[in-house]
């Protein structure tokens, strides 16, 4: 059941606790003044506040009319802001053109406008929580709401709270900035590696590392191993003291433990999970049980709907510093009143953009359809991804894995120069930043472990395609 949402007025607020809101009426009469006269001033608080930032409803109007005053590019002054308001008919209610004057005597300079501007974004964050406080009441008042539902709008309000103009502008001269520190980590980093090591060289070379604000998607058929493609990065990159979060929809917890377990024992996960083990196995368990405890590794295996999942995310992040996480797998995400369609392209922007907001890095799990346009083609490729070509265009990394062994191929290539057998071709099918690849890596299927091929077993499939003779 969705909880409702009840919007509270501030005459509401004020019956509720019997005083007024948090509010700053002179500074705010001080930014209206400061801008009316000196035109240049507005730039300084665009950033910072909007109209609604004000408490009092005529600060409201009038800072409306300034700013499109500004955005049409016409001069602001007092005779332009007064015509404004004349023309909306909104110049009696703010008080006449008598108001506009005392706004402008009352202020010599704009010289702290952006001060100015911050005290008054504070205090209407004040209020905001107030709000949302008295909200969330009403609704843990009503036995008609479900709590959980409760607690995921509860979260996602207050999170809003963090996201203000002030925070979504960012000038070239930062981004500049921004830029070079990327140029220098770039050149003094070890290997290449600038963002969180895969453990798999050949994947750590073409990205550099997963990357933070990037959104990926793993995509494979059933069975084809990208749950275990994915425990293989998450255990090796934990193993290198990188915390990781890990929205397990499919999968119960405690068998995610069992298949990292697994690879760090080479013990089957099969046998660890249904089987009776020698003591010597146990013994290898126990005694790798002090390495995987220390792991900062992060597992929800409850959060089914796209709120809870981001809302997970959210809380992972800023109580655990968790930057890189993992969601297996994308098409179990639940939005009531959706189509296939429009819920996976709701879901694949929602991620999209968290990845970029909280600047880490999101990789989702998706299955492949097995077919398109009627034709059974296990092979993988981008216009495969199931359910819906928003997938496609919100992700920055797509990486497709085939293990054509699983289908009866024994040869990667036409003339038989590869094997298949234990093996997986990684396809970096789009790379928004870097291009596209391939590889082959070695697959231990009885521990579900990725690894790279032997010196002697080296292979790129680029090799064929630069002679013409790819088998792909």
């Amino acid at each position: 059941m969705k909880s409702k949402t009840t919007s509270y007025s501030v005459e509401q607020i004020n019956a509720q606790y019997g005083k007024l809101p948090p509010q700053a009426i002179e500074v705010e009469e001080a930014v209206i003044g400061a801008l009316i006269i000196e035109s240049e001033a507005y730039p300084k608080v665009a950033s910072i506040l909007s109209n609604l930032s004000f408490y009092k409803d005529e600060h409201q109007k009038i800072f409306i009319r300034i700013k499109e005053l500004h955005d049409a590019g016409r001069p602001i002054d007092m005779m332009q802001v007064v015509q404004s308001l004349k023309n909306n008919e909104e110049l009696d209610l703010i008080g006449g053109p008598a108001y506009i004057a005392e706004l402008v005597r009352n202020v010599s300079s704009a010289g702290h406008i952006e001060h100015w501007a911050k005290i008054i974004q504070q205090k209407f964050i004040q209020r905001e929580l107030i709000r949302v406080s008295v909200e969330i009441q009403s609704s843990a008042y009503d036995d008609s709401l479900d709590v959980t539902e409760i607690i995921e709008s509860a979260s996602n309000k207050i999170a809003d709270l963090f996201v203000t103009p002030e925070t979504n502008i960012q000038t070239v001269k930062e981004l500049l900035v921004s830029m070079h520190e990327r140029i220098k980590l770039n050149y003094f980093s070890d290997n290449g590696i600038t963002g969180f090591a895969t453990g798999i060289p050949k994947l750590d070379k073409h990205t550099g590392g997963f990357q933070k604000t990037d959104f990926t998607i793993i995509a494979a058929e059933t069975g084809q191993g990208k749950t275990s493609f994915a425990i293989t990065i998450t255990n090796n990159t934990t193993s290198l003291g990188n915390p990781v979060g890990f929205i397990s929809i499919e999968m119960p917890a405690v068998q995610l433990i069992i298949k990292i377990t697994s690879q760090e024992t080479r013990i089957s996960s099969g046998d660890i999970f249904k089987t009776k083990l020698s003591d010597k196995d146990i013994g290898i368990i126990e005694s790798m049980d002090k390495k995987t405890e220390t792991k900062l590794l992060y597992i929800d295996d409850k959060s089914k709907t796209l709120d809870s999942i981001v809302n997970s995310i959210r809380y992972i992040h800023r109580k655990f510093g968790v930057e890189l996480f993992f969601i297996d797998y994308i098409q179990l995400i639940v939005i009531d009143g959706l189509s296939q369609e429009d819920r996976l392209a709701k879901v694949s922007r929602t991620l999209a953009n968290l990845a970029k907001e909280l600047v880490i890095n999101i990789t989702a799990l998706s299955q492949l359809k097995r077919s398109v346009g009627g034709s059974i083609n296990h092979q993988p490729s981008i216009d495969r991804l199931r359910g819906s070509g928003q997938i496609e265009e919100a992700a920055v990394n797509i990486i497709l894995i085939w293990r054509p062994e699983e289908y009866g191929v024994e040869y990667f290539d036409d003339d038989g120069y590869i094997s298949t057998e234990g093996k997986a071709l990684i396809d970096f099918a789009k790379g928004r930043n870097i291009g596209t690849d391939k590889f082959i890596i070695q697959f231990i299927k009885d521990v579900g472990l990725f690894i790279e091929n032997k010196p002697n077993d080296e292979y790129s499939p680029n090799e064929f395609i630069e002679k013409d003779e790819s088998p792909f």
